[in-house]
């Protein structure tokens, strides 16, 4: 009969312990569902102050970043979302680019808004910010820009309507490098002086705001928008834009009139198995120009750069001017080789890629196609092109080796 009753006991506690552990279990459940709501409306609160978080739609600002200009780790400094009128809305991502495959590690910075990205030297960037203290970019739908660090608030007013607040970054530092003999070579005169006396370090922030501007019809004036920036301590600066006369949209010229068609092409297959295909391109008004995608190759698909009458100084410094291309046909990456492709001065005699850890990869020549024009003189120039791994390919470093042994 004890025995009886003590099994009794022994069943009746594991089963009120069995029944506290599983209210336990819900609780501590129930502790982490909240934490982690918690934690995901700071980050979009974070999102909506800073500009960096999951509710300010960095994937969307991210589809307009050629694969040339992507953000370096950790180079992500601001990013802000605006919503207009009628579902309309906007996302600006400023970050600090990868360095350039050539010449002097350069790290340009950038802005990247829908359908365009636009970088540019941080020496010049900065000198400008300095003397006018807000650098206005966007002029209509949207307005966008950058301002000094003491900015406390940026209105933006479109004529006959009432101020709008700007979404407004947190403050964060943007980095300047030193004036070094290489990095001066990349600036003019004018931006020089310009960049005389700078710092190495500015702090700034990022604005945003969606104006709504109505269509005009041709050979009406624009409203004029007002962009005011107010400081610490009072101070404020202004800036008008818009009010000129509507014009008819100007006529697109084919890419095939503005670059030219291909006058040389060259072909590789990586160890993926894919095979890649380059062309050297020179159109009107000495514009030479490179293009590389997965063979065959056409405009609509290619990786374009080209310029207008490259200098022929450049490649007498440098020896080339390269770019990577890693696209694939609508708009994918490819997985496992990219091409490397670019423009060489004539008497290159190779150019062969090296990287720690991988294994070098020698460029295809073509025969000179374009000229490089200089004040003193000038230079022929070949297309090439290297494949190589995508893990890989923005690690190498180019070794231009001349005739008669020079290198580059």
């Amino acid at each position: 009969m004890n025995e009886l009753l003590d099994r009794i006991e022994r069943e009746l506690m594991q089963g009120v312990r069995r029944r506290v552990d599983r209210r336990r279990a819900r609780r501590r459940m129930a502790l982490l569902g909240a934490i982690a709501i918690a934690a995901l409306a700071l980050a979009s609160a974070a999102s909506a102050v800073t500009g960096i978080g999951p509710a300010a739609g960095l994937f969307d600002a991210e589809k307009s970043i050629p694969s040339s200009r992507e953000p370096e780790p950790g180079g992500r400094l601001a990013l802000l979302h605006a919503d207009g009128e009628g579902g309309d809305s906007w996302d600006l991502l400023f970050y600090r680019s990868e360095p350039p495959r050539f010449g002097a590690p350069v790290r340009q910075y950038c802005m990247a808004l829908r359908g365009s990205t636009e970088c540019e030297h941080p020496l010049t960037l900065a000198a400008r910010l300095v003397r006018k203290r807000m650098d206005l970019r966007g002029s209509g739908a949207p307005s966008y820009g950058l301002v000094l660090g003491d900015a406390e608030r940026v209105t933006v007013t479109q004529e006959g309507d009432a101020p709008l607040d700007a979404e407004l970054s947190r403050p964060f530092v943007m980095k300047l490098p030193a004036l070094t003999k290489v990095q001066l070579s990349d600036l003019n005169r004018r931006q020089r002086r310009m960049a005389a006396g700078l710092p190495r370090a500015l702090t700034v922030r990022v604005f945003l705001a969606a104006v709504d501007v109505p269509d005009v019809p041709v050979g009406e004036r624009t409203p004029v928008i007002t962009v005011r920036a107010t400081f610490a301590g009072g101070g404020s600066v202004t800036r008008h834009t818009g009010g000129r006369l509507a014009r008819p949209e100007p006529k697109a010229v084919p890419l095939e009139e503005r670059f030219g068609r291909p006058r040389v092409r060259l072909a590789a297959v990586g160890a993926d198995g894919r095979r890649w295909e380059a062309v050297g391109l020179r159109g009107r008004v000495r514009v030479i120009g490179a293009s590389a995608t997965i063979a065959p190759w056409d405009y609509g698909r290619g990786s374009l750069f080209g310029g207008t009458a490259y200098r022929a100084g450049f490649f007498l410094r440098r020896g080339l001017l390269s770019e990577l291309s890693d696209q694939l046909p609508g708009g994918k990456r490819s997985p496992g080789s990219a091409a490397i492709y670019g423009l060489v001065r004539a008497d290159a005699r190779s150019v062969v890629f090296r990287g720690r850890g991988a294994r070098p990869v020698r460029a295809r020549l073509s025969p000179p196609f374009a000229t490089a024009r200089g004040r003193r003189r000038s230079l022929r120039l070949r297309l090439f092109l290297a494949v190589a791994p995508v893990s890989v390919a923005r690690r190498l470093e180019p070794r231009v080796i001349l005739e008669g042994g020079r290198v580059l």
